[in-house]
């Protein structure tokens, strides 16, 4: 994999482009629906990505300023952003679950998804920030991280074939972050940009589309 500086800042580029138009996609999609829950999880993805793009603009600001480009600060700063996003993705998540499976969202079960949520980040930082194996680190994130999906699973997809699907993407593109967790930090840094674009930007615009077909088609 060719992990130029000049690849790696075009990622950077590309990803806040991108989150920028799915988050005005998002953004006017909502206003074509009055079901609530359809507005609280477009205005989530809205958020998420806007808050993604913020910071992604931190990113090409300090790639643009600095000679010798600290990679392990840049991860380092991405919980900053994980700290808002990734509790946003999950509650959107299960909202969106929530309605294909006439269920409802729980206060306790959110709480408890972003608690383990909060966990699991908190082993991320922790490798990232002191010289603890990234493996025990990956190892020990790993396991809110089944815990809060099994949770969603649990309460939200109820068999529901379209739900499996959905459940399934986000599993999958989640754990990929932890898998990249112990890349070297050029190639971390150029494939966490690209699962970016997949989990924030193109999620939240598929979701838009799926809600404009539900409504149109």
């Amino acid at each position: 994999m060719d992990v130029s500086k000049t690849n790696i800042k075009k990622s950077f580029n590309m990803a806040f482009v991108l989150l920028i138009f799915s988050a005005i996609i998002s953004f006017l999609t909502a206003f074509f629906f009055s079901n609530k829950t359809i507005r609280t999880i477009l205005s989530l993805e809205t958020a998420i990505c806007l808050v993604a793009a913020f910071y992604y603009y931190i990113f090409m600001k300090r790639i643009d300023s600095e000679q010798n480009i600290n990679w392990t600060a840049l991860t380092q700063i991405r919980y900053a952003d994980w700290i808002f996003t990734t509790p946003m993705m999950l509650i959107s998540l299960s909202y969106l679950l929530s309605m294909n499976s006439d269920t409802v969202v729980k206060f306790g079960t959110t709480a408890s998804i972003v608690i383990l949520n909060y966990i699991m980040l908190g082993f991320g930082y922790l490798g990232e920030m002191t010289n603890i194996s990234h493996i025990w680190t990956m190892i020990l994130g790993f396991i809110p991280f089944f815990i809060m999906f099994h949770l969603i699973y649990k309460n939200y997809v109820k068999n529901n074939k379209l739900n499996m699907w959905i459940f399934g993407v986000y599993i999958i593109l989640w754990s990929f972050y932890g898998i990249v967790y112990l890349f070297p930090q050029e190639e971390k840094n150029l494939i966490t940009n690209m699962l970016d674009m997949v989990a924030k930007g193109i999620i939240g615009l598929l979701i838009a589309l799926y809600f404009f077909m539900k409504k149109y088609a």
